[in-house]
């Protein structure tokens, strides 16, 4: 469930390599939570008003876990490199974020130009304090049949969710 809800919420999946990423998502699990890692070029390398443009790398660090039956927290790590470094990285910021599926009265899949997951729940996500009741969250891929893979691998991925995690009437 953990892994089902991270792919549907952050595109976090073990090996996938995100666009714009230089490595694959690593996934460890240690007792009832799961983290996944990846290391991203920092965009804003060398420009003079990114506060990281010493930092050519970013390493990402999500950590998923369910302190409750359909809720689901994430804390997402951000760290810069030093200089050009991708073993040695800054301390990281964390965002705090909690996802209740029990709240959630819309979850679909829409295709078209734009393809996306739409989540829709009086304060189903909150985020350091603040909730909001409606998320999209797009869907890319570089090749065509890699977004036919994508899409069709959210839409089990989203049904097993609303299986586990029925919500309010829908």
């Amino acid at each position: 469930m953990l892994d089902a809800v991270s792919f549907v919420i952050g595109g976090q999946q073990e090996g996938a390599q995100q666009q714009g990423f230089e490595t694959r998502w690593r996934r460890t699990v240690e007792g009832r939570q799961i983290q996944y890692e990846s290391i991203r070029q920092n965009t804003g390398f060398g420009e003079a008003n990114d506060p990281h443009r010493e930092s050519r790398h970013v390493k990402i660090d999500v950590n998923i876990s369910s302190p409750q039956k359909c809720i689901f927290k994430t804390v997402v790590m951000t760290a810069y490199s030093k200089g050009t470094s991708k073993e040695s990285f800054y301390a990281p910021s964390n965002e705090t974020s909690t996802f209740d599926f029990n709240k959630v009265q819309r979850f679909d899949l829409e295709e078209g130009n734009h393809p996306s997951v739409v989540i829709e729940g009086k304060g189903w996500l909150c985020k350091e304090g603040t909730c909001q009741d409606k998320t999209t969250m797009g869907i890319s891929a570089s090749r065509q049949d890699d977004l036919i893979r994508a899409i069709e691998s959210k839409r089990r991925a989203i049904d097993f969710i609303k299986k586990a995690c029925p919500g309010t009437r829908r």
